[in-house]
């Protein structure tokens, strides 16, 4: 029993902290990635990665947040790096529409295989003859707004990328995973 409330609490706080996070994106962005950029990004990345290192950009892989100097932002050098390994002034751009959609994807399989996990929990649940019947009413409807919370925390990812964009990230969503271990 102490395990399933610790699920739900941990689910509902997770929800909460994201759907509030998520939910002050307007609308869905204009597409920002084309054919063949996907591709692209995975040929060059583990390259480029290694030589924007050196100039201190630090990128976490799992959200898509990169931190670097703005100066280098703007400096031939960094223009340079970029053109190296064949990008423009748009490969942040770019990069963080690639590390949200493998965000999203990643989140949406995960909420997948959560499911089968929130009705196993349901049936115990219900099954648990410890439990009365007010205490299993409570619990079930902590664990329904936990589902719905993941639900809306779930549609407002997906407004944070254009469904173009999606569509061009989910083919390579394994490889993009592999390179950005």
């Amino acid at each position: 029993m102490k395990v399933i409330r610790i699920f739900i609490t941990f689910a509902l706080l997770c929800a909460f902290c994201f759907s509030s996070l998520w939910s002050q994106i307007p609308e869905v962005p204009d597409p920002v990635l084309k054919v063949g950029d996907v591709e692209h990004f995975i040929k060059t990345f583990p390259l480029l990665k290694k030589d924007l290192d050196e100039y201190g950009v630090r990128m976490n892989l799992e959200d898509g947040d990169m931190t670097y100097n703005e100066t280098l932002k703007s400096s031939q050098e960094f223009l340079r790096i970029l053109k190296k390994h064949g990008w423009d002034e748009n490969f942040w751009v770019k990069a963080q529409a690639i590390f949200m959609g493998v965000a999203i994807l990643s989140s949406e399989e995960a909420s997948q295989e959560s499911n089968p996990q929130f009705e196993e929990t349901k049936k115990q649940i219900e099954s648990n003859s410890a439990l009365s019947e007010e205490m299993k009413k409570q619990l079930l409807e902590q664990l329904a707004a936990a589902q719905a919370a993941m639900g809306a925390q779930k549609q407002s990812l997906r407004r944070s990328i254009n469904p173009q964009d999606l569509l061009l990230v989910k083919p390579h969503v394994e490889a993009l995973k592999e390179i950005m271990e």
